[in-house]
């Protein structure tokens, strides 16, 4: 079965709740789809294929186009991922332009199997709430156990209190194995091929 890629935005304003389903990748998107204060510029997300197994993707770029106060939850998540690692690693970059806005992050991996579960915590990121302008970047690593097949979810969440109008959060998410779990296996397989090498002499 083809692995789904699919990403799922809560956004929420004033006194209501929208929930949409959006294809891949989104750019541009009208700010009368958004509700309340947001405008989503940019929402960008990748999984396998393109990138390498069990890598995770979010990219965004968000701006408050109202003064006020509210909450916005994006989520990016892939199912049927079947390689499985002892552990995950997140990396977040990114900049927060303007005061009111903070930004927090969430990983996780689902062994159901179910798009955007959340049954295990890989870590949790923030919140960033930095003087204007602020560049940040934050890594958190876990090691995790998981049966084939799994899922991968990443969740942004900002929170505008008092903002500004033109606020402008602008980052890149992303989920993969733990680097000591790539070096483990890029071992195990040279030592393979080292091994085979011997047995043809």
């Amino acid at each position: 079965m083809r692995p789904k890629i699919i990403p799922r935005f809560f956004i929420s304003a004033m006194l209501s709740e929208i929930t949409t389903h959006l294809p891949l990748p989104i750019a541009g998107e009208d700010p009368s789809d958004a509700g309340g204060i947001w405008y989503l510029n940019v929402q960008v997300g990748l999984g396998n294929p393109p990138l390498p197994v069990a890598n995770l993707d979010l990219a965004s770029a968000v701006t408050t186009m109202s003064g006020g106060s509210g909450s916005l939850r994006i989520e990016l998540s892939q199912d049927n991922l079947t390689e499985v690692f002892p552990g995950y690693h997140i990396h977040w970059g990114g900049t927060i332009k303007g005061s009111g806005l903070s930004a927090q992050l969430w990983g996780f991996v689902d062994d159901n199997n179910a798009l955007f579960g959340d049954t295990t915590l890989i870590g949790t990121l923030g919140p960033i709430t930095p003087p204007p302008p602020q560049a940040f970047s934050a890594d958190i690593g876990s090691p995790v156990s998981v049966e084939s097949p799994y899922s991968l979810t990443l969740r942004l969440i900002l929170t505008a209190e008092n903002a500004s109008a033109g606020v402008v959060y602008t980052g890149d998410a992303l989920i993969t194995p733990e680097p000591s779990a790539i070096l483990l296996i890029g071992i195990g397989l040279a030592s393979l091929g080292w091994f085979a090498g011997r047995r043809k002499k």
